[in-house]
């Protein structure tokens, strides 16, 4: 995992100060993982997947590709505002709406909360 780290940084253009900062971690720290002097711990692990969208399974194993798929637009608005299942379900089907659908939907919304 310490080369993979490197790896990682490299592929991401980043000198070891900053990418350090990224994981906080300091600069040695970061230095002595590198080397093989220190080991990956978990939080590090996981701030990095989070933080670089580094692929877990690759990261521990070597196993697979190094990053995750990038999330869509509608993946990454899910994650902003912790949506439901449910509620993913429903933006989805609507972004997929002809025009004058999405309108009757709005209409039929926008009477529902007046009602309340």
């Amino acid at each position: 995992m310490n080369s993979r780290l490197k790896q990682v940084r490299k592929e991401l253009n980043y000198n070891q100060k900053d990418f350090a900062d990224k994981l906080l971690l300091s600069q040695g720290t970061l230095a002595q993982i590198e080397k093989g002097a220190r080991s990956v711990t978990n939080r590090t692990i996981k701030l990095l997947c989070t933080e670089f969208n580094v692929n877990e399974e690759w990261f521990r194993t070597g196993k697979g590709k190094m990053f995750n798929s990038p999330l869509s637009k509608i993946e990454s608005i899910a994650k902003e505002f912790n949506l439901t299942k449910l509620e993913l379900e429903i933006i989805e089907n609507a972004a997929n709406l002809k025009d004058y659908q999405q309108k009757i939907i709005l209409d039929l919304i926008k009477s529902l909360q007046k009602n309340e």
